[in-house]
């Protein structure tokens, strides 16, 4: 079929609210909807023996405004030619600058659009070699046969002394979020069950505290990226995400002074969940070799 210069095509995105303004499948996934609408589309008839067009992408090339993370979207690679699906991309941005034309319009449509963007370098650390991302606590939580799989390829890159992301490309992420927020934007955080595997939920969001103090945000800009930031997100700043009158008792009591020493995140000794105190030690204790069974 020959290529048709004429055409012009609009992806949408939609989500229709849910409890928490996500619309949620019974296989407790998000629902979204993609529309597809095209303009110029001739008539089949006149591109000879069509009787009908059919269409497909393989891969558009994004708006800016739902570009993902600098380290994995294509728009970002350089090399990235029309109509070639790449194999895979981590690890081809990595010379990517965070200043550059593309990162910086992509920062703009953004802010320009109110669009909020979330953080998850913690998922993306393992994949650099030599970084601490051997956590006792987090081994610990694993179960065996997760554990064994997550070393062995931990062991790899380390001793490659070389992993898809380099170290560079970890910091331009980094400079990536900090020219997004200084930029006006909303930046929260969070982890998910990709990379690696090495960065679970709960641990993965205490490292990420620590990787916002490494990129250069403030302690006090660290904490309200992994609490009100999220919370105006999910659309429930009014209840939840600071410490004020009238919001859930939600708190964390740390040993250490989280300000002067990021790793006193990693030390907490009690949780408030709605007002009521939970014994940290006892609830790490009861994830002990279960991550990857439950």
């Amino acid at each position: 079929m020959p290529r048709l210069p004429g055409l012009a095509a609009r992806i949408e995105l939609s989500q229709r609210p849910g409890p928490f303004t996500v619309d949620v499948g019974p296989d407790g996934r998000p629902r979204t909807l993609l529309i597809l609408t095209a303009q110029g589309l001739p008539p089949p008839g006149s591109l000879g023996g069509y009787h009908e067009l059919v269409a497909w992408i393989a891969p558009p090339t994004m708006d800016s405004v739902v570009r993902l993370s600098m380290l994995t979207a294509s728009d970002f690679d350089p090399s990235k030619q029309p109509d070639v699906c790449p194999v895979t991309v981590v690890g081809r941005n990595n010379a990517v600058h965070p200043r550059g034309q593309v990162a910086q319009a992509t920062i703009h449509a953004l802010v320009k659009h109110g669009v909020s963007m979330t953080s998850t370098l913690a998922v993306y650390e393992p994949f650099v070699a030599n970084r601490p991302t051997k956590e006792p606590r987090v081994l610990n939580a694993m179960a065996p046969e997760v554990r064994a799989s997550y070393m062995q390829t931990r062991q790899e890159i380390d001793s490659s002394g070389a992993g898809p992301i380099t170290i560079e490309g970890l910091k331009s992420a980094m400079a990536f979020e900090r020219e997004f927020v200084d930029a006006g934007g909303n930046l929260a955080a969070g982890v998910d069950p990709t990379g690696l595997g090495g960065a679970l939920a709960g641990y993965g969001d205490q490292r990420n505290y620590e990787l916002f103090i490494e990129a250069g945000f403030a302690p006090a800009m660290a904490i309200r990226i992994m609490s009100l930031n999220g919370a105006k997100i999910l659309g429930v700043d009014r209840e939840l995400g600071s410490v004020e009158r009238g919001k859930r008792a939600d708190l964390v009591v740390l040993e250490g002074d989280l300000t002067a020493t990021p790793a006193a995140i990693e030390k907490p000794s009690t949780v408030f969940k709605d007002g009521v105190a939970y014994d940290s030690a006892k609830l790490i204790a009861s994830v002990e070799g279960r991550v990857g069974i439950d």
